[in-house]
């Protein structure tokens, strides 16, 4: 019987021990959460005033991406066919083009597509 009480006894102390280890790192996830939250937020505050800039004369980048993205904003896919049209893939001048619909700063809007996703990535693998 002594036994079987030591048993019990022993099954209890490690059943607390696995709470209060869950509990801690609950926990200490929580601060690493709060932390990454916060050094985010305080990028985003150093940078705010970055302005992203386009090199008018670069027409086979800057000038190019913004003019197709331009044509988009008309309703035109692309704007008119000529050597430069097919130059690049349209997926970052419809991007510039939504992030302009939606009136969010284009450097936001780019910073925020590229944490995201890996802040996704590492929260299910985390898990």
């Amino acid at each position: 019987m002594e036994r079987s009480l030591v048993g019990v006894g022993i099954v209890r102390f490690k059943s607390a021990i696995s709470e209060f280890a869950s509990s801690r790192e609950r926990r200490a996830g929580a601060w690493l959460l709060g932390g990454a939250v916060a050094l985010v937020l305080f990028k985003l505050w150093l940078v705010s005033a970055q302005t992203i800039f386009a090199i008018g004369p670069a027409s086979y980048d800057d000038a190019l991406y913004l003019k197709l993205a331009d044509a988009l904003l008309r309703g035109e896919w692309l704007g008119p066919y000529d050597k430069f049209t097919l130059a690049h893939g349209p997926m970052y001048p419809l991007f510039i083009a939504g992030v302009y619909r939606l009136r969010i700063p284009l450097f936001l809007a780019q910073y925020c597509s590229m944490r995201v996703p890996v802040a996704s990535w590492c929260g299910r693998s985390a898990r």
